[in-house]
């Protein structure tokens, strides 16, 4: 069978290494597209590199090669082309599975000690919750609410006394208005505000919060809970992880807005 690549660089079978290096070097020269006038040189120069590569790095040892050949050679290098490529395309995939599973595990190394602040937080904010809380007698800032009140939700009042605010439901805002006694329930450990106590013709009323991090937005603390039961109890492939992992941060950014804001 005929060798094309050999012919290509006008060498016979059997033709040694500095054979094929020297027909390279002799016709590379003539058929360059920059200097040679030939008109199809840059497709002959394309076919003669072609050549070159497959008889010395793809094809047989030239000068071992026998006269007469039993397999195509294009054929045979484009077979080992395409199973070296596919070895190639497979390597570079699971390296990149290796590197992205890498950076999972290094992201939820950095989450898991995030995940210490945050059970800490919600534990200390439950206790805050069941513990007995401080009473202090208040004044009711009547010009400071009206203020606050300018800008305000219409399901809840933010309620001044002096130096602390809490949110009330909007009926609340009466009673404060002409309740006397007032006195103002504050958490043990965070000093929030929680509810206010009044006198109003000599019966006890009490209004609790409304728009905080225990009342309205204590649901948090359950949402909470729940992602970290399926983050280490059913969650079992890492980018499952990830994404519980993400949920848990987002819920307690926006936990630890209401703390701030209320």
């Amino acid at each position: 069978m005929r060798n094309i690549y050999l012919e290509v660089l006008g060498l016979q079978p059997g033709a040694s290494k500095a054979d094929i290096k020297k027909a390279y070097r002799t016709l590379s020269k003539k058929y360059h597209p920059d200097i040679s006038k030939v008109e199809n040189a840059k497709e002959k120069f394309i076919e003669l590199a072609a050549a070159y590569e497959f008889l010395t790095k793809v094809g047989p040892a030239p000068n071992r090669e026998p006269i007469a050949y039993d397999y195509d050679p294009q054929q045979d290098a484009y077979r080992k082309w395409r199973a070296e490529a596919a070895r190639k395309a497979r390597k570079r995939a699971h390296d990149a599975e290796l590197r992205q599973k890498k950076l999972i595990r290094n992201i939820l190394s950095v989450y898991d000690n995030l995940a210490r602040v945050i059970i800490l937080f919600n534990l200390l904010l439950i206790l805050d919750y069941v513990l007995p809380k401080t009473q202090i007698p208040v004044e009711f800032d009547q010009e400071k609410t009206i203020i606050a009140n300018r800008e305000a939700h219409s399901s809840y009042v933010p309620v001044v006394f002096e130096d602390h605010i809490i949110n009330l439901k909007t009926e609340a805002l009466v009673d404060m208005m002409h309740g006397t006694d007032l006195r103002l329930d504050l958490t043990l450990i965070w000093r929030k505000p929680f509810g206010v106590h009044y006198k109003d013709f000599g019966n006890w009323g009490y209004h609790k919060g409304f728009f905080d991090v225990f009342h309205a937005y204590g649901f948090l603390i359950i949402v909470l809970a729940v992602f970290f039961f399926l983050y280490h109890f059913v969650m079992t492939y890492l980018d499952q992880k990830l994404g519980m992992a993400i949920a848990i941060v987002v819920a307690f950014v926006g936990q630890v807005i209401v703390f701030f804001i209320t």
